[in-house]
């Protein structure tokens, strides 16, 4: 019984782990769109705004590449534990 329990709060912990990986993941997709943004304003006009967009358009991949993995956390857990 108690093999179970330890089975069962190895997992945990396994998924724990990566759910903290994904955080720090879309805490540097916010990183480094905020330093993206931060160059974009030293560009003109449109030239800036176009730039604000990709900026965007890189984090928003960014956070769906976090978001994949988050969804694979159970699966690679229960692979290798």
């Amino acid at each position: 019984m108690s093999d179970r329990r330890d089975a069962k709060k190895i997992m945990d912990e396994c998924i724990s782990q990566c759910m903290d990986f994904v955080d720090d993941c879309h805490a540097k997709c916010s990183e480094n769109a905020s330093e993206c943004m931060e160059e974009c304003s030293e560009f003109p006009g449109a030239y800036s705004d176009q730039c604000e967009e990709i900026c965007n358009d890189n984090k928003n991949a960014c956070d769906h590449i976090c978001d994949e993995f988050a969804d694979k956390c159970t699966d690679i857990c229960s692979k290798t534990h």
